[in-house]
């Protein structure tokens, strides 16, 4: 009976360590296949043609080139590093819809994918150079589009073509921001329009903004004050006929910063 009940245990090992040996067979199995279909989808989607943008197609940006609004949505669209390393010519990193762009020359870029064709197409919003802003003494100059928005380095030019705005009271400037108050931005971009429309040259324009005004100097003329908090078309539309005085170059000031009224001497 002893030797029995022995040899009984016995086989019974040997079917367990039967069917351990299936399950691991099985296992390896298993894993050998995830892994090789993990290697299969690694290469479909890095080395494969599949997913490779044959085409950029761009739309309305008149003053950059192709390569230029590439370079500028490149860190948007490769902003962490699986897209990094996918890189920017596979259409799986590229969303669909619109971009905002507010730190760039580009305010914004709106993509739709093709992916039976494989192509990216671009309809593109530039920002326009409207005028120049500068703080800290005019060393540090930035363009301003029409939305008081300022978005890249700019020279400091000479000139009355482009309205160049000393801001008198900041230190610096917020790439992407605008230079005002929301609510003010529209009676910004009116003042200035109106300044390179006047046609005068002017000794300086400043901006103050503790008093919210804009001050243009006239070259050997009078000062003319501005104040943003109100639109300021109807005083606007008055200067120009004080301008067709023949006197005007002589008046001393000529003050708008008075909804509605104006002021000169």
């Amino acid at each position: 009976m002893q030797v029995y009940s022995y040899q009984h245990k016995v086989v019974i090992s040997k079917k367990n360590k039967r069917s351990m040996s299936g399950i691991r067979i099985k296992f390896y199995l298993i894993l050998f296949l995830i892994v090789l279909l993990a290697m299969g989808l690694f290469y479909l989607i890095v080395y494969s043609p599949i997913f490779r943008i044959q085409s950029f197609n761009f739309k309305n940006n008149e003053k950059s080139s192709d390569e230029t609004i590439l370079n500028v949505l490149r860190p948007m669209i490769l902003n962490n590093a699986l897209k990094s390393f996918l890189g920017i010519n596979n259409i799986l990193v590229w969303p669909s819809g619109t971009i905002d762009l507010n730190k760039t020359l580009v305010s914004r870029a709106e993509i739709s994918k093709n992916w039976l064709k494989r192509t990216i197409d671009l309809d593109i919003q530039e920002r326009k150079k409207f005028a120049i802003w500068c703080v800290s003494e005019r060393n540090n100059c930035y363009w301003l589009d029409q939305e008081s928005v300022i978005f890249e380095q700019a020279p400091i030019t000479e000139g009355n073509l482009i309205p160049m705005v000393q801001d008198i009271k900041r230190a610096a400037l917020v790439l992407g921001k605008r230079v005002v108050e929301d609510r003010f931005s529209a009676n910004v971009y009116e003042i200035l329009r109106a300044v390179r429309e006047l046609n005068f040259p002017f000794e300086n324009i400043t901006y103050d903004n503790d008093l919210q005004e804009i001050s243009a100097k006239i070259k050997n003329g009078p000062n003319i004050l501005f104040s943003i908090r109100f639109n300021p078309q109807f005083n606007i539309d008055v200067l120009k006929k004080l301008t067709a005085n023949a006197q005007f170059k002589n008046y001393r000031y000529a003050d708008l910063r008075v909804e509605n009224k104006i002021f000169y001497q």
